[in-house]
């Protein structure tokens, strides 16, 4: 009982005022709230990507920017990074049984090397190595 009346005086204290409160964002000199600053106050000390700030001047529909920022920075789904949060008994990836992650399932994957050579041969350019 002793602690609800320190916070009931405490409480009356306080002055009230009769305008209406404003959210602000301190992250942001502004004071408006940002995905970017708020990434940034979570991120601590991660590594940042050279293409990420650029990523987002790449003209295409706003999903794409974000699924290529998501693989950029390495927060897709694969089996590796699930581990990460949560147990998962089996790493490997569905297609060709190697450890799944990123990089394995864009790139070095026998399915997605496979995939990257008809797309290559449709548009005729060289396929590109990772």
């Amino acid at each position: 009982m002793l602690r609800w009346n320190q916070l009931q005086d405490q409480i009356r204290d306080f002055p009230l005022s009769t305008s209406p409160d404003l959210p602000i964002w301190s992250l942001e000199p502004k004071g408006l709230y940002s995905v970017k600053s708020f990434y940034e106050a979570i991120n601590f000390g991660g590594i940042v990507s050279p293409i990420g700030k650029s990523l987002w001047k790449v003209l295409c529909p706003q999903n794409i920017h974000v699924f290529m920022w998501v693989c950029v920075y390495n927060k897709v789904l694969t089996r590796d990074n699930l581990n990460k949060r949560r147990q998962v008994e089996d790493l490997s990836c569905l297609f060709c049984r190697e450890n799944e992650s990123t990089q394995h399932l864009f790139f070095d994957c026998v399915v997605a090397k496979c995939i990257w050579s008809l797309v290559s041969e449709f548009f005729n350019v060289q396929p590109f190595t990772c």
